[in-house]
């Protein structure tokens, strides 16, 4: 029994060395992250995202370090970048609904409009009480031309959030599109009263 007992003593030691070592990593990682975030809000994102790096390779579940690093790289206009950053972040957290929606939104910056609206139609399956993934959705839709199914995305978007007004405007220039010029104003009305300047040359261009 004493051999045993003795394997049993020096593995709990390695496997208390482990824990410490790899809780000094943590924190260590968590030291860059602030670091990090330092430089994120001097607009220093180069800075940053060197920092947000040796986060994520001392701790490769710390999933703040390549969020902060993915926003970094797509304020550096890193788009393609960036998007991977997402998709490492959803491939540790396949249930992660902003890392899809923020894909999204890196693939609309890339004209990727088919691309984008799966990221989108995921985030939504994930988190259906999210406005803001059915308002970019929605400015999905119009790009690829389906009116109708925009139309829907941003009257649940004011449904979830009724101070929306990115929603309303957006809704604007769908039902002007459609034809429908009286909802499209009562839209822009809305928006600017939340709001939403642009929708004042709407109204005083098509709604006289």
């Amino acid at each position: 029994m004493k051999p045993l007992f003795l394997i049993v003593i020096i593995s709990n030691f390695i496997l208390l060395s482990c824990n410490d070592n790899e809780t000094s990593k943590s924190n260590e990682s968590n030291e860059y992250c602030y670091y990090g975030l330092t430089k994120f809000k001097r607009n220093d994102f180069k800075g940053a995202i060197d920092d947000y790096t040796k986060a994520f390779t001392l701790d490769s579940t710390n999933t703040e370090a390549i969020y902060m690093r993915a926003l970094s790289k797509s304020s550096l206009g890193q788009i393609k970048e960036a998007i991977k950053d997402y998709s490492i972040l959803i491939g540790i957290d396949p249930n992660d609904s902003e890392a899809f929606c923020n894909r999204g939104d890196e693939k609309c910056k890339l004209m990727k409009f088919e691309s984008a609206f799966q990221d989108y139609d995921k985030a939504i399956e994930l988190n259906p009480n999210e406005p803001n993934f059915y308002l970019n959705r929605g400015a999905t839709y119009m790009h690829l031309h389906q009116l109708e199914n925009a139309v829907q995305d941003f009257s649940t978007c004011v449904q979830l959030d009724p101070n929306n007004g990115g929603a309303f405007y957006n809704r604007g220039l769908v039902n002007y599109d459609l034809g429908n010029k009286q909802q499209a104003c009562k839209d822009w009305h809305k928006a600017l009263s939340l709001g939403i300047p642009e929708a004042q040359l709407e109204i005083e261009e098509f709604c006289k």
